[in-house]
């Protein structure tokens, strides 16, 4: 949802972190495969209507491989955990800031989430 989006963004960066979003996972690889700075952290929704999850993270981490992914989602996460590139931290929506924060910061401190599938 846009709005979450732009949201998400606003908290982000007014807690010092540099933010690019994207209208949809597309957008997201070209930026990977177009950029040479790469970004530390990528934070996407479970699920989107531009394209399936686990083709999409694959994509990511093969232009990327050192890529942290924190996932979103209002549904149940432990299926996240079966596909072949895991997330390294989930976060169960509805979340508030402060949620957020901690979230992005334990994805980027490595405090991965493990979840047997």
């Amino acid at each position: 949802m846009p709005c979450l989006k732009e949201l998400y963004a606003l908290i982000l960066n007014a807690l010092g972190y540099v933010v690019k979003s994207f209208h949809d996972r597309r957008a997201v690889l070209e930026s990977l495969s177009a950029t040479g700075e790469k970004p530390t952290l990528l934070i996407t929704d479970l699920h989107n209507p531009s394209m399936r999850i686990e083709p999409f993270l694959e994509e990511c981490v093969a232009l990327h491989p050192t890529l942290r992914i924190l996932m979103a989602s209002g549904f149940a996460y432990h299926h996240a955990w079966c596909f072949s590139v895991r997330p390294d931290h989930f976060l169960q929506k509805p979340f508030t800031p402060q949620e957020l924060r901690q979230a992005v910061e334990a994805t980027l401190a490595g405090d991965v989430m493990e979840i047997q599938c």
